[in-house]
């Protein structure tokens, strides 16, 4: 791949491992635990996708921003470093634990959680939306758009879900050539 987002193109939910404990306000780590207990509670789930970052600098928070849950691995503050294998092991058993304990007690959704293409062009199409009623500063968007990112990669929206924002959207866009 040539870029994270085409990596992470056709995945249902993303995961970004974070290992900064020096976070601002908008970006929110989970324990494993926590991470693992949010997936096992989707049967519509059929691909997830975790983004692991950089050994040297982690990962920046444009590409956190890409990602539906930030995870954070606790560790001594003495030696907070984990290499890949490690992560990889400890995420992977959390959630296979979780999945294990609550596949008696599961929801199941009607319609498929929207994958991370179909979020991302949700999520451009409001931006353009937003832009044709100069809704924002292109300017100068602030963290707009970060925090629509977030809430739509944090919403769980379904497939359904996200057609009908889209149709609402190009109705409006419509209305407003007229």
């Amino acid at each position: 791949f040539n870029s994270i987002e085409q990596a992470i193109f056709d995945f249902d939910l993303v995961l970004a491992t974070c290992g900064r404990i020096d976070l601002s306000n908008d970006i929110k780590c989970e324990s494993p635990e926590e991470i693992s207990k949010w997936i096992s509670s989707f049967a519509a789930v059929n691909n997830i996708g975790i983004l692991f970052g950089r050994e040297d600098r982690g990962l920046t928070n444009e590409e956190l921003g890409l990602c539906n849950y930030h995870v954070h691995i606790p560790t001594d503050p003495e030696y907070s470093s984990l290499n890949l294998s490690q992560a990889v092991q400890i995420l992977v058993y959390e959630i296979r634990m979780a999945v294990l304990s609550d596949d008696e007690n599961q929801d199941y959704w009607d319609v498929e959680l929207a994958n991370t293409q179909q979020t991302e062009m949700l999520i451009n199409h409001m931006d353009e939306l937003m832009q044709q009623v100069e809704f924002y500063d292109v300017d100068n968007p602030r963290k707009l758009l970060l925090r629509v990112r977030r809430f739509f990669k944090r919403s769980n929206i379904d497939v359904m879900e996200a057609n009908i924002f889209r149709g609402l959207f190009a109705t409006i866009q419509k209305k407003l050539k007229q």
